[in-house]
Parts: structure tokens; C-alpha cells; sequence
């Protein structure tokens, strides 16, 4: 009887506040927020401010912690230095190769990598950004070529590091897999990193990488006719959110209006379950 009680009342809490405002009642928080220096608008979103997740794509939302944007991508976590909307481009720092002496790569980023999350996969990639270069790391080799600089801050007893890539040249003939513990694969802005010398890797690591993203590229059209942008969960598209409804494209677009919104919510009841409610469609209280 609580589960059910309980549910009710956040039903009636979730129809009060989208019907609340009777001008604005097709329109949902979908505002553009910032973090630190950073605007976050469509296809991203502010996680911890904004949790309505139909204000951007899927696995597009973006924690603010201490004015710095964190973008997660599985496990693993980037900080956000600079969106670009109008060439669909992100930079992402490793946020554990931030404020380190000698920074050490944790895990490949590939376009693998990527593909692991499904709600990003095909949405964002690096391999097609021409600026980034890609640094093969080799760790804790027991055996390696003598002539090779190695990497001095990360030696363990006799075994080395290395790292090619860049400016640090092609990675020679060897059996790397066959002596060294991991090899790792990691991108890096190339503009400064063609010059890379063995001693400066760290500093390429720290200033981080480029991904671009597939995502709708109509939002502009959409706010320029007072509109927001949103996501459409059940057709996984793009949809531009008026006064009057629900657009395709923008506010002018009548091929496509609805009179009610798609309003997504998950509600946690009794031993963590989670009810979605999909098309919550509303009446305006004009």
C-alpha cells in the first residue's frame, strides 16, 4: 500500500509542476545552464542541476563538480575544457592525468572504447577528428631494445616504460606484447604534440583530446524561433519544444505539432525499482 501511495503522490507532484505555468505549460525546463566557463545546452545537459534527461541525448549529461563539467563515459570520467557547437566538438581530460608529475594512461581510449557505452555508440568519436595524435604506451617491460629513452619517472626495478607517438617517433620492430605488462593506446591534441619530446608526454596527456558527435543539428533553427530543444525517447529524435506544442523541427513547423508533451521520469519505489513513465501526455490549463 506505501508503494502504491507513494507513486500517487509523486504522480500528482509531476503533473502540479509541468502544468504549473499556463503560458509556458508545452514548454519543459530544458534551459541552457553553465559550469565554470562552460554553456551546456542541447544535446547536453547539467545532470545534478537538471534532472529531466529528455533535454538531451542519452548518456549526454554532464555533472558539475567544483565549476569543472565531467563527462562519463562507463566507468571512466573526463573533464570538459571546451564544447563547440557549431563544429559538434569536445575536448575531454582524463581526470585522473589531471595535477600529476608523471602522469600514468589507466585504460585505452579507442574507438572501442566508446562503443562499450551503447547509449553514446555512434554518437561520439574521436577517430575522426584529424588534430589528435595518438601516443602507444608500453608499461613495465622486462625486456626492451637498449638503445630506447624510456620513460624515467615511471621505472619499476629494471623494468622500463615507454612511449612512441608524435614526435617521439615510430615504435620499432620488438615484441612489446611478449615483454611488457600493458600497452595503451591514448589520443592527444596533436598541434603541440608533433613536437613531443620524451620528457614533455605529460604535458600532452594534461591538455587531452578531441571526440566529435552525431547528434540532431537542428537545434539553432529550433531556438531561433523561441523554442527549446529536447529528445524524443520513444522515436529517438530530435524535438523542438513551443508554447504551443511540440515541433519536428521549430516553433513555425505545423506539419509535426502535438497538443501535449513526452515527459520521461523514473520513479524509485520499494527495493530500488524504478517505474518509467513514458508519454505522460497533458492538457494545457489555458
Amino acid at each position: 500500500m506505501f508503494q502504491y501511495s507513494s507513486l500517487f503522490f509523486i504522480f500528482a507532484f509531476f503533473l502540479t509542476t509541468v502544468n504549473g505555468n499556463s503560458t509556458n505549460s508545452y514548454i519543459p525546463e530544458c534551459r541552457s545552464s553553465t559550469c565554470g566557463n562552460l554553456n551546456i545546452h542541447y544535446p547536453f545537459w547539467q545532470s545534478n542541476s537538471n534532472p529531466n534527461t529528455y533535454c538531451g541525448y542519452p548518456g549526454f549529461g554532464l555533472s558539475c563538480t567544483n565549476q569543472s563539467p565531467i563527462f562519463h563515459v562507463a566507468t571512466d570520467s573526463y573533464y570538459v575544457t571546451q564544447i563547440n557547437y557549431t563544429q559538434n566538438t569536445l575536448t575531454l581530460i582524463d581526470t585522473h592525468l589531471v595535477d600529476q608529475s608523471c602522469p600514468r594512461a589507466k585504460h585505452n581510449v579507442s574507438f572501442s572504447f566508446f562503443h562499450g557505452n551503447t547509449e553514446l555508440f555512434p554518437l561520439i568519436n574521436y577517430n575522426s577528428i584529424d588534430l589528435n595524435l595518438i601516443l602507444t604506451f608500453f608499461f613495465n617491460c622486462s625486456s626492451f631494445p637498449s638503445y630506447l629513452g624510456c620513460i624515467e619517472c615511471l621505472n619499476s626495478g629494471r623494468n622500463r616504460s615507454f612511449v612512441f607517438g608524435g614526435g617521439l617517433g615510430e615504435i620499432p620492430r620488438f615484441d612489446w606484447h611478449g615483454n611488457c605488462e600493458e600497452c595503451l593506446m591514448v589520443p592527444v591534441v596533436g598541434t603541440e604534440s608533433k613536437g613531443l619530446t620524451l620528457g614533455g608526454f605529460g604535458e600532452s596527456l594534461a591538455r587531452g583530446f578531441q571526440v566529435d558527435w552525431f547528434a540532431a543539428r537542428t537545434c539553432g533553427v529550433c531556438e531561433a524561433s523561441h523554442g527549446y530543444c529536447g529528445y524524443s525517447y520513444s522515436n529517438r529524435t530530435f524535438v523542438c519544444y513551443c508554447e504551443d506544442g511540440r515541433h519536428a523541427k521549430d516553433c513555425h513547423d505545423n506539419a509535426d505539432i502535438r497538443r501535449g508533451s513526452q515527459y520521461y521520469a523514473s520513479v524509485d519505489v520499494e527495493e530500488r525499482h524504478s517505474v518509467e513513465i513514458d508519454r505522460l501526455n497533458y492538457k494545457s490549463q489555458s
